[in-house]
């Protein structure tokens, strides 16, 4: 029998909230407590971009810090490299980090690109997870970003639980890229300085 969620999809044509029914759990716990209406992003937003392993999903996020020290993450699926390039151009990113197996797909004068992969996982994961436990991220509460935080799965390493695209129920490159995004925004290593007139 179909959970009541799949219901909901299904028959109801409805998303699901997912607060207090994550399908099997999911990561990071309290994703959907932190959704938000944020408007558009601002300039010099950091961005990120990943693939699923069968090259069928992208994800796109764009995250910033704000002046009270939150992180605000937009994101969104797409299943066109043109969907992506429209969604890059919309949010405008000044730093894209990109997977490594795509990066040179998506290199554009627009933005300073940063190849990034397994090490940038293991080291944004506990942050992400960390900052939404504090209460210190926002996002933009997309469907299918909810949808994949719903199946994601971790790897437990020493240094924490770490973010496993092999090891989800779904392919999670959307909550992948939100994960680089907000680890570089919060981090603030790849963010580039707006040009000043004096």
């Amino acid at each position: 029998m179909a959970s009541p969620i799949a219901r909901k999809v299904q028959w109801c044509n409805q998303w699901p909230e997912m607060v207090g029914e994550q399908l099997g759990g999911g990561w990071p716990t309290g994703w959907a407590d932190c959704g938000r209406a944020l408007g558009s992003p601002g300039w010099g937003t950091v961005g990120a971009l990943e693939v699923s392993q069968d090259r069928a999903r992208f994800g796109v996020a764009v995250a910033e810090l704000d002046q009270g020290g939150v992180v605000r993450v937009w994101s969104a699926g797409a299943t066109s490299a043109d969907e992506v390039r429209a969604l890059l151009f919309r949010w405008s990113p000044s730093v894209l980090l990109v997977g490594v197996t795509i990066a040179d797909e998506f290199a554009d004068d627009r933005w300073l690109l940063e190849k990034v992969g397994r090490k940038e996982t293991a080291v944004a994961s506990p942050v992400l997870v960390d900052l939404v436990a504090r209460g210190r991220l926002l996002h933009d509460h997309d469907p299918r970003t909810l949808l994949e935080v719903a199946g994601a799965k971790v790897l437990d390493t020493e240094a924490g639980p770490v973010l496993s695209a092999r090891r989800s129920s779904v392919p999670i490159p959307a909550i992948k890229a939100a994960t680089w995004a907000a680890w570089a925004a919060y981090d603030g290593r790849f963010t580039v300085v707006e040009p000043q007139i004096w």
